[in-house]
């Protein structure tokens, strides 16, 4: 069929009239593509069907921005009202001397400025003159980014399961799914072998309050909570920065231990109220626009910034939070960040959708009053775009580059568009990358589909767009055929826009010549509906790469950067697909440590008290389904390292929408809540590089990273990328391996310190009970950190015997010092000791972390099951031998001073049956077999009766020394119902009855 151009403004070069003097013609290589095809937009005119979309939706095309902004084809930003009332377009600008001074001229506002790049808000018709102006070298359009998706992975999830179950909830577990376990996820332990999470209600046996990602970064030894506050090494004096969907104020992990804000400053993007308070001028850089907050106003409750989202909320409390907001009765500190000692800097940047000016502004600001503090900072970007060439060029990512320095580190999230096709059952992702090399006088095939949608009203409302880039040698044709068979050829240094009964097409084949930023040639395409007539057809759209004049290699690089067709279980994909190179922007930024994501939780408990989690999962350790591969397109390896991602745990913004949209996500106390994403892996890294600079301040990103990258850890999961890749470390999936911040401190040769351990027998009580939890004292320990640094106790051992099986040797944190274990002193660990007769070795590994310049006192108890008969003689012996420490900064091990002989507590008995009775019994009403009966004489004989009077069980065979037991069994063997029995014993001149209750449970 044949094709008609699309006429009026959209083709002619008088855009907007600005371009009538041949100011665009003369500067076209100055304007990049996405910025020209925004210039046509906005000729035509903003679509009628131009809307605020929900803050969850993926990035469309075409779609109001944060301030009814027109983002087109996720690349630009254009503003159909400026701050004075004419059309804008927000850009990043390299200039030459007299840059800023051509950009006020042309009526742009200024924001932040790095290097030689600035962020500005142009007025369309100002752009003419800024091309043809020597003073400005390059001007892009704000690119489109996105927080990391979580919300949207989470939807992923939901629709895979509804399409496949039924409407039930997707995240509530049912009985029998694997690992559907209240306590922690099937399998997964934290270091040591012992558990990750301790469940409502269960008796603290364990150990730390960390979420599972922050035990696996290794941390938890480098900082000791003490009440409120943390000693050691949790971020003290360093910022940590959040750049995204605002923070909930109120939450109590971002307070401190007095109640007051741990945010210093907090800067609303987004606000344009009437009583807005711009930050102004900063050190170099002016904010002119939205509201900032002080300490003192958020303290005063009259900062109106919110996190509508939840996502940057979340991403603070992984990074920073102190874990000690809470609720439903649970208790405090579980779930504390990273870095819980720094102060943070936040910029809200909307609530979800962010420009890239927007970014470069918000990460300047926080650097900027960072400086004035004089303090080291740490950024987070949790976002990211398929956009640009993905090797780091871009102005956002050469600008964040410059910005970054001694102090002054950036993190991003490696976005989620992997296809790794590792969960079970599948989820469905997108695939927006595709590669090939078209040989001189070949041609290369790739394919777009698009799925059934309905489409959007309005014209200019449905759309995908797609970038090719190549080498700048080379000269590469692209045709692009629709699946009704209408086609556009387009040559290098060319472009068209033509109308098809099936959706109009745009391509801009490197018009202007190559990228100056990058020397390489970008090919622009966007298919769209030039008319609510002809929205673009469904089905496969073919891309066609013909090698026109190879001098290159014919290398070529295809990503979907977005599509606005609404489906609700199939996205727009490439087809075939690679599953490469699809680290987003600015991830792929030289400076940045840009971050992955891996496996460490599939499930939680809910607020109901019940397990709720992921259906689709992966083995726990293994990269995440979504995690994107590397590498960059010029070679460079990206991400850097992988981190926890899917799910973590962190504070939940009160009126998040990701907690309406699911509610199944939040945890059991209410003010936590589980994500997914390369957004909660960045925080991760953020937090760890915190504690490195509260080392050492001034450490630079290059630094960082190797410190980072060096001490990665390596398991059999990072050396098996799914990639197509040979197996082994580094590679384009997993970066250099698995955050291991523990490692990284080790590395840096601090001062070693030193423990000294005293233990001492404990006084044997004169009456022993051996009731299900009662302890047995054992010894004492004395242990002393000196000043150097905190020295964890790595291993205590043990000899013990007695009789018990059901018996556990615990740890206990004596914190008044008084030799007494009180019910509210907490366990610091907790090991089964099965207990037969002979002797049993108990390790307890690891033990407590104490302070630097700290001693603390402990009290080892054994903690009886019940089932020990009266009578039972239990003891000790401490092994000094097999003692160890560990030096939580130097790692150094085994610095300790202690007993060099073996310690022994002597012997203690229980006594069971109180004065003037005759028996005890292990426990009534009886759960669990065995009951056992203790008794301080031998009877004659011993049953049990039903209520009527009939005999059950004759224990005349099972009658021991101190004790008999019953194994809720009858003679014939089989279990006994629930109900009423009675218990008989005979002994000389006396018969004893007691009535029993037996409940199964």
């Amino acid at each position: 069929m044949s094709l008609r151009p699309l006429r009026s403004a959209w083709l002619t070069a008088a855009l907007l009239l600005a371009a009538a003097r041949g100011g665009l013609a003369q500067g076209a290589q100055r304007i990049d593509p996405a910025l020209r095809f925004a210039l046509r937009v906005a000729a035509r005119g903003a679509p009628a069907a131009a809307r605020a979309l929900p803050a969850h939706r993926p990035p469309g095309v075409l779609a109001a921005g944060p301030d009814a902004a027109l983002v087109v084809p996720g690349l630009a930003a254009l503003d159909p009202v400026g701050p004075d009332g004419r059309p804008t377009v927000r850009v990043l600008a390299r200039i030459g001397p007299g840059g800023e001074a051509a950009l006020r001229r042309a009526g742009a506002r200024v924001g932040a400025r790095a290097g030689n790049i600035v962020s500005a808000r142009v007025p369309v018709d100002g752009l003419a003159d800024l091309a043809g102006d020597p003073a400005i070298l390059r001007i892009e359009a704000a690119a489109a980014l996105r927080s990391g998706g979580a919300t949207g992975l989470a939807r992923a999830l939901g629709r895979r399961s509804e399409t496949a179950a039924g409407r039930r909830s997707p995240f509530r577990l049912a009985p029998g799914v694997p690992g559907a376990s209240p306590l922690r996820p099937a399998g997964l332990q934290g270091p040591h072998g012992r558990p990750s999470l301790i469940a409502p209600g269960l008796a603290a046996s364990a150990i730390l309050a960390n979420d599972i990602g922050v035990e696996q970064i290794g941390v938890e030894r480098l900082r000791q909570r003490t009440g409120d506050g943390f000693l050691g090494l949790a971020g003290q004096g360093v910022i940590v920065g959040i750049y995204d969907t605002g923070l909930d104020l109120e939450h109590a992990d971002f307070r401190n231990a007095e109640g007051g804000t741990r945010v210093l400053f907090a800067w609303d993007q987004s606000d344009s109220s009437s009583t807005r308070n711009p930050p102004g001028r900063i050190g170099s850089d002016v904010f002119g626009y939205g509201h900032e907050c002080s300490a003192a106003n958020i303290d005063a409750g009259a900062c109106p910034l919110v996190d509508n989202i939840g996502h940057g909320t979340h991403v603070a409390g992984t990074a920073a939070g102190t874990g000690a907001g809470t609720g439903n009765g649970l208790p405090a500190g579980r779930y504390p960040g990273v870095a819980p000692a720094a102060d943070l800097i936040v910029v809200k940047g909307g609530e979800g959708n962010f420009t890239a000016d927007r970014v470069l502004d918000g990460v300047a600001y926080i650097f900027d009053r960072a400086a004035e503090l004089g303090r080291p900072a740490v950024v987070v970007l949790s976002l990211s775009t398929q956009a640009g060439p993905h090797d780091g060029s871009t102005l956002l990512e050469q600008a964040l580059d410059s910005l970054s320095g001694p102090g002054r580190i950036i993190v991003a999230a490696a976005g989620n568009w992997g296809n790794n096709d590792n969960a079970r059952p599948g989820v469905p992702q997108p695939a927006t990358h595709s590669h090939g090399v078209a040989a001189q006088g070949a041609v290369v095939d790739h394919g777009l589909r698009i799925p059934a949608y309905t489409p959007n009203p309005g014209s200019i409302s449905d759309a995908a767009a797609l970038e090719l880039w190549y080498d700048g040698a080379d000269e590469l044709g692209v045709t692009i055929i629709s699946p009704r068979g209408d086609s556009v050829a387009v040559a290098t240094g060319d472009s068209a826009v033509v109308a098809t009964p099936g959706g109009a097409i745009y391509v801009n084949n490197a018009s202007a010549g190559p990228n100056p930023e990058n020397g390489d040639r970008q090919a622009l395409i966007i298919l769209f509906d030039s008319t609510e007539a002809a929205p673009p057809d469904t089905g496969l759209w073919t891309i066609r790469v013909r090698g026109d004049a190879v001098a290159a290699s014919g290398e070529h690089h295809l990503w979907l950067v977005g599509a606005s067709f609404e489906n609700p279980t199939r996205p727009a994909r490439l087809d075939p697909a690679s599953n490469t190179h699809l680290v987003g922007s600015p991830g792929t930024a030289t400076r940045v440590i840009t971050a992955a994501a891996f496996v460490t939780r599939h499930e939680w408990v809910g607020l109901e008290g019940d397990p709720v989690g992921s259906p689709f999962r992966e083995t726990l350790g293994d990269i995440a389904f979504f995690s994107p591969p590397g590498p960059r397109r010029d070679g460079v390896l990206k991400p850097d390292v992988a981190a926890p991602g899917k799910f973590t745990i962190s504070a939940r913004a009160r009126n998040g929408q990701i907690w309406r949209d699911f509610p199944d996500f939040v945890e059991a106390d209410g003010v936590h809540g589980a994500l997914l994403g390369t957004s909660m892996a960045a925080p991760h890294v953020a937090g760890g590089i915190a504690l490195l600079l509260q080392l050492l301040p001034d450490l630079d990103p290059e630094a960082a990273r190797g410190l980072l990258t060096a001490n990665a850890r390596q398991d059999a999961f990072t050396a098996h990328p799914y990639t197509g890749e040979p197996d082994g470390v580094p590679n384009a999936q997993w970066g250099h391996g698995k955050l291991a911040v523990e490692r990284a401190v080790w590395s840096l040769g601090l001062p070693a310190g030193a423990l000294t351990l005293d233990v001492t027998p404990l006084p044997a009580p004169a009456h022993l009970a051996g009731a299900r939890g009662a302890r047995v004292p054992l010894f004492r320990l004395n242990a002393a950190a000196d000043s150097a640094e905190a020295v964890a106790l790595e291993r205590l051992a043990f000899e013990l015997t007695g009789t018990d099986a059901g018996a556990s040797l615990v740890l206990i944190h004596d914190q008044d010092a008084d030799g007494d274990a009180d019910p509210d002193e907490p366990v610091r660990a907790s090991v089964p000791v099965p207990l037969a007769g002979g002797p049993v070795t108990a390790r307890i590994e690891p033990g407590p972390v104490v302070p630097a310049g700290a001693s603390q006192q402990f009290l080892l108890a054994l903690e009886m099951s019940g089932a020990a008969p009266n009578g039972a003689r239990f003891s000790a012996r401490y092994l000094p031998g097999e003692t160890r420490t560990l030096g939580t900064l130097s790692g150094a091990r085994d610095r300790f001073q202690g007993p060099v002989a073996v310690v022994e507590s002597g012997e203690r008995t229980t006594s069971l049956v109180e004065p003037g009775e005759r028996l005890a019994l292990s426990a009534n009403p009886v759960r669990a077999a065995p009951l056992i009966i203790s008794y301080a004489a031998r009877p004659r004989a011993a049953a049990i009766y039903s209520i009527a009077g009939q005999r059950v069980r004759d224990l005349a065979g099972a009658l021991g020394e101190g004790s008999a037991a019953w194994d809720l069994r009858n003679d014939r063997g089989a279990a006994v119902a629930s109900g009423a029995y009675y218990l008989v014993l005979e002994f000389p001149g006396e018969r004893v009855v007691r009535k029993l209750f037996v409940v199964r449970p």
